[in-house]
Protein backbone atom coordinates (compact mmCIF):
# COMPACT_ATOMS: atom_id res chain seq x y z
CA UNK A 1 0.00 0.00 0.00
CA UNK A 2 1.47 3.30 -1.04
CA UNK A 3 0.76 6.55 0.80
CA UNK A 4 1.06 9.93 -0.82
CA UNK A 5 2.74 12.83 0.94
CA UNK A 6 -0.58 14.69 1.09
CA UNK A 7 -2.28 11.77 2.84
CA UNK A 8 0.53 11.49 5.40
CA UNK A 9 0.41 15.24 6.05
CA UNK A 10 -3.34 15.13 6.52
CA UNK A 11 -2.94 12.37 9.14
CA UNK A 12 -0.25 14.37 10.95
CA UNK A 13 -2.37 17.53 10.96
CA UNK A 14 -5.50 15.67 12.11
CA UNK A 15 -3.52 14.03 14.91
CA UNK A 16 -2.16 17.40 16.00
CA UNK A 17 -5.66 18.85 16.13
CA UNK A 18 -6.88 15.96 18.27
CA UNK A 19 -4.02 16.49 20.71
CA UNK A 20 -4.48 20.27 20.86
CA UNK A 21 -8.29 20.26 21.14
CA UNK A 22 -8.48 19.66 24.93
CA UNK A 23 -6.09 22.56 25.57
CA UNK A 24 -8.06 24.98 23.42
CA UNK A 25 -11.25 23.95 25.19
CA UNK A 26 -9.65 24.43 28.62
CA UNK A 27 -8.88 28.07 27.87
CA UNK A 28 -12.30 28.88 26.42
CA UNK A 29 -14.31 27.23 29.23
CA UNK A 30 -14.07 30.43 31.29
CA UNK A 31 -15.29 32.84 28.60
CA UNK A 32 -19.02 32.32 29.01
CA UNK A 33 -19.22 31.96 32.80
CA UNK A 34 -21.14 34.47 34.93
CA UNK A 35 -19.29 36.07 37.85
CA UNK A 36 -20.32 33.62 40.59
CA UNK A 37 -19.53 30.55 38.47
CA UNK A 38 -16.27 32.11 37.30
CA UNK A 39 -15.10 32.73 40.86
CA UNK A 40 -15.87 29.12 41.80
CA UNK A 41 -14.25 27.55 38.72
CA UNK A 42 -10.63 26.43 39.07
CA UNK A 43 -8.37 28.11 36.54
CA UNK A 44 -10.75 31.03 35.93
CA UNK A 45 -10.59 34.62 37.16
CA UNK A 46 -13.15 37.43 37.05
CA UNK A 47 -12.00 40.74 35.56
CA UNK A 48 -14.02 43.79 36.60
CA UNK A 49 -15.09 46.25 33.94
CA UNK A 50 -12.85 49.25 33.33
CA UNK A 51 -12.21 52.20 31.04
CA UNK A 52 -9.15 52.02 28.78
CA UNK A 53 -6.79 54.96 28.26
CA UNK A 54 -8.46 55.69 24.94
CA UNK A 55 -11.81 56.06 26.74
CA UNK A 56 -13.32 52.80 25.54
CA UNK A 57 -15.48 50.96 28.10
CA UNK A 58 -14.59 47.30 28.71
CA UNK A 59 -17.32 45.20 30.31
CA UNK A 60 -16.51 42.72 33.07
CA UNK A 61 -15.66 39.19 31.94
CA UNK A 62 -14.33 35.81 33.01
CA UNK A 63 -10.92 34.69 31.75
CA UNK A 64 -8.58 31.79 32.22
CA UNK A 65 -5.82 32.40 34.73
CA UNK A 66 -2.34 32.97 33.33
CA UNK A 67 -0.02 29.99 33.15
CA UNK A 68 2.64 29.93 35.86
CA UNK A 69 6.24 29.87 34.71
CA UNK A 70 8.45 27.01 35.77
CA UNK A 71 11.43 27.81 37.98
CA UNK A 72 13.88 27.32 35.09
CA UNK A 73 11.89 29.72 32.90
CA UNK A 74 11.88 32.34 35.67
CA UNK A 75 15.65 31.94 36.14
CA UNK A 76 16.37 32.32 32.43
CA UNK A 77 14.13 35.42 32.24
CA UNK A 78 16.08 37.06 35.08
CA UNK A 79 19.40 36.15 33.49
CA UNK A 80 18.33 37.68 30.17
CA UNK A 81 17.24 40.95 31.80
CA UNK A 82 20.48 41.53 33.71
CA UNK A 83 23.24 43.51 32.12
Amino acid sequence: MQFSVNRILSYVIAGGLLVAAPFANAESQCKTLPQDACSAAPGCAWVDGYVRKDGRQVTAYCRSMPKKKTQSAVSSDKAGKQG
